[in-house]
């Protein structure tokens, strides 16, 4: 209660977090358009390949088919995985402190249940944001010519780590957001804090048009990795 107290202007810090969020999140979602390997086929891969493979071989096999591409291919292959594995460590701070500063203000307003489980809530993304840092030192390492797959036993851990990443953020993020929006139905809100939602709203739109065009972009990729 009293870190929510400490945080002035907590709806301008949503908002500054969640564009943030939507900047890095249309970076990445763009150099995610160049992600081709080579297994057997050239084949467009994504960063959900990474994060679950059913295999031990399977992220060996993309990094290799990776360099198995032609040369200007592989080059910008790789260029495209690594810069999104770096401007994901700026999207992590983003969005695990979104959802952080989200579930805190759920947990100030709430009492009994609601208030403790919100602030365990915000409290546990940052253990999600610390499995998130290890997925992707992981995956650096992995991005090598010569790519080996791990110990079964490695596999798992990382497997489970990463779902882990996932169910603490989606738990916290969906219902830090159910919440909030039965507030907003029901009229339990500031009305000082109307100017904010305007912000959201032109935020979201924003994001949206850009990813208009990441989907006329990415036809445009699609075809030169046809021909």
């Amino acid at each position: 209660m009293n870190l929510y107290l400490n945080l002035p202007d907590l709806w301008f810090w949503i908002c500054i977090t969640l564009a943030l969020v939507l900047f890095t999140s249309f970076v990445m979602n763009f150099l995610s358009t160049f992600f081709v390997t080579n297994d057997g086929s050239i084949r467009k891969f994504s960063i959900m390949d990474l994060e679950f493979p059913s295999k031990t071989d399977d992220i060996p096999d993309i990094i290799r088919g990776i360099y198995d591409l032609k040369p200007d291919y592989a080059k910008r292959s790789l260029s495209s995985l690594k810069k999104n594995l770096y401007i994901d460590f700026l999207f992590m701070p983003a969005i695990y402190g979104l959802i952080f500063l989200l579930c805190l203000n759920i947990s100030s307003k709430t009492t009994q249940l609601g208030h403790p489980l919100f602030a365990s809530l915000a409290w546990l993304q940052w253990l999600a944001m610390f499995f998130d840092v290890i997925e992707n030192i992981y995956l650096l390492k992995k991005i090598k010519p010569q790519a080996i797959e791990s110990s079964l036993i490695v596999h798992k851990i990382y497997v489970r780590m990463v779902v882990l990443k996932w169910l603490i953020a989606l738990i916290g993020g969906i219902c830090s957001a159910m919440v909030l929006l039965y507030f907003w139905l029901t009229g339990n809100y500031n009305t000082e804090n109307l100017i904010y939602l305007m912000v959201l709203i032109f935020e979201i739109t924003v994001f949206i048009l850009l990813n208009i065009f990441m989907v006329k972009k990415k036809k445009l990729t699609d075809k030169y990795y046809a021909d």
